[in-house]
């Protein structure tokens, strides 16, 4: 298809076939560009430090025995739950998971793994004088690397929780230069959140019973009696079954493993996109040039 543009009386017949003659004419230009560009893609790729992923799939534990706290009328609101979710409704049934999933990323979770396994030094490496075990000596006090920064890098860089909304299952990712050490650090940290909910829960759980068996030392009333003892074997099944399980609060269907291939840079993508920008960036530049006016000759 031509286009045809006038001015003073004189057309000038613009189509794709002038077009590609321009750039062939062009072309060693074209392709030094694109084979510079390219190659220059690929050595940043092979210049920049990989990153490697490695991902811990769980299943959040429900709370199967949130009904036991409440006695009889938990008993009733647990048929009602499993009632409503046959409508589609629910009631509480995802608190424990919701909790659970809350202490995997906090902040006090994150700060104790990195002071329990020391990884200050290994974060923030450039800052970290390793013949002499300390931190550089330029480095100003309030500059020097703290938990707080260190939960801040984890969380920004390197620790990423994404639940599936459909099946409720969860995915932890740990992004790291080291893939043995990036799929070491996502089973820790899920072994660690089990430990910790766990022992939270068998805590809390035994200064329960022990509360209820004064109360029913000191009650009188058959009532009251029966109920504090359905409290307590609610309490009684709770704490065995913590102490039981070691996959207290999420359950690992697939766990990390040291990948492979790093992901990122990608190194056969950047080579490839820069080659194509370097040649469109020459083709771009051949068009530019050409359409141009010729310079005039001043007699």
């Amino acid at each position: 298809m031509n286009i045809s543009t006038g001015a003073a009386g004189e057309y000038e017949q613009v189509s794709l076939g002038s077009t590609f003659t321009r750039v062939w004419a062009r072309k060693w230009l074209v392709l030094a560009s694109a084979l510079i560009v390219g190659g220059g893609s690929c050595i940043a790729a092979f210049v920049i430090p990989r990153e490697y992923e490695a991902s811990v799939i769980i299943a959040p534990v429900s709370d199967d025995s949130a009904s036991g706290r409440l006695g009889g009328l938990g008993a009733l609101v647990g048929s009602l739950g499993g009632l409503a979710s046959m409508t589609g409704l629910s009631i509480g049934a995802n608190e424990r998971k919701s909790e659970s999933l809350a202490i995997l990323q906090s902040q006090s979770l994150t700060e104790r793994f990195i002071q329990d396994n020391n990884l200050l030094p290994e974060l923030f490496d450039k800052q970290w004088d390793a013949p002499n075990h300390r931190w550089r000596s330029d480095l100003a006090p309030q500059k020097r690397p703290t938990l707080w920064k260190g939960n801040e890098l984890f969380k920004k860089r390197v620790r990423k929780l994404v639940t599936d909304p459909k099946s409720g299952l969860s995915t932890l990712t740990i992004t790291w230069r080291d893939p043995v050490t990036a799929a070491r650090w996502a089973n820790q940290l899920v072994e660690m959140a089990n430990n910790t909910i766990r022992s939270h829960t068998i805590s809390e759980s035994e200064r329960n019973i022990s509360y209820l068996n004064d109360e029913l030392k000191k009650s009188t009333m058959v009532a009251v009696q029966n109920s504090i003892s359905m409290l307590l074997e609610s309490e009684f099944k709770k704490v065995m079954l913590a102490r039981g399980s070691d996959e207290y609060a999420f359950r690992v269907l697939d766990a990390a493993l040291p990948p492979e291939r790093a992901a990122f840079p990608n190194r056969t993508l950047w080579t490839l996109l820069g080659t194509v920008l370097g040649g469109l960036v020459a083709v771009v530049f051949v068009l530019a040039q050409s359409g141009r006016p010729a310079p005039r000759r001043v007699d």
